[in-house]
């Protein structure tokens, strides 16, 4: 199985006005087309067939900003902006690197083909960010990243919600990314920069299904 770990920091919430700054990554393929749900976090060589990270920054020609959003990710704009790349040649990338990488799930005619499926946090509003931004970059169309992954998630702030519900979550611990990392004994160091938080959201998954499948203390 194919699955693509999302993150972004925004301008803001709204993705008719504001923008990606930085998306980020992390791209793997389980062995003997094994799923997430029969992962062992502590045998990952075993598990794994490839596991890539990767982290763009998105330049833009005016940025429209939520303060409260940009006191939560610290970028520096001034700085952001020497350092970012044009859009276009950021998607461009990006499908690029999806496309050769997973190019099993895009063979319509092979009957065995993989898919691929995206996991994030609140997920649902980075893909509303990324077709916004692919609109913008008149980058449209069925190869399009953002309809990619349409109706394919796995989502870990749901999960979270759904162990709330089952009382399998500590006392004092929500379904925000940093109180699920913390639960589940990452550093969480470099949240909410998009590469960082994509490695919490992998931790977190890990410790989730453990939990689900009773493997682990809450």
């Amino acid at each position: 199985m194919y699955y693509v770990i999302l993150d972004t920091e925004t301008t803001g919430l709204d993705p008719n006005k504001h923008q990606i700054l930085t998306l980020g990554m992390i791209m793997l393929e389980t062995l003997n087309n094994s799923s997430l749900t029969n992962f062992n976090p502590d045998d990952d060589v075993k598990f794994l067939r490839s596991f890539n990270k990767y982290e763009w920054k998105l330049k833009h020609e005016n940025y429209f900003v939520d303060p409260k959003a940009m006191e939560v990710n610290k970028i520096d704009l001034v700085q952001h902006h020497k350092e970012a790349e044009s859009t276009d040649s950021a998607i461009d990338q990006m499908r690029r690197l999806v496309y050769s990488s997973f190019s099993g799930a895009f063979n319509n005619y092979d009957p065995n083909k993989k898919m691929v499926s995206l996991v994030g946090h609140g997920v649902a509003m980075d893909v509303k960010m990324l077709k916004a931004t692919e609109e913008s970059a008149g980058k449209t169309g069925r190869h399009s990243l953002s309809g990619m992954f349409d109706r394919r998630y796995i989502e870990t702030q749901s999960n979270a919600m759904l162990l709330q519900m089952m009382g399998l979550l500590p006392e004092g611990v929500s379904c925000s990314l940093v109180d699920q990392a913390l639960w589940a004994g990452c550093d969480v160091s470099k949240a909410h920069t998009a590469l960082g938080d994509c490695e919490l959201i992998l931790e977190v998954l890990k410790k989730q299904m453990k939990v689900l499948r009773g493997e682990g203390n809450k």
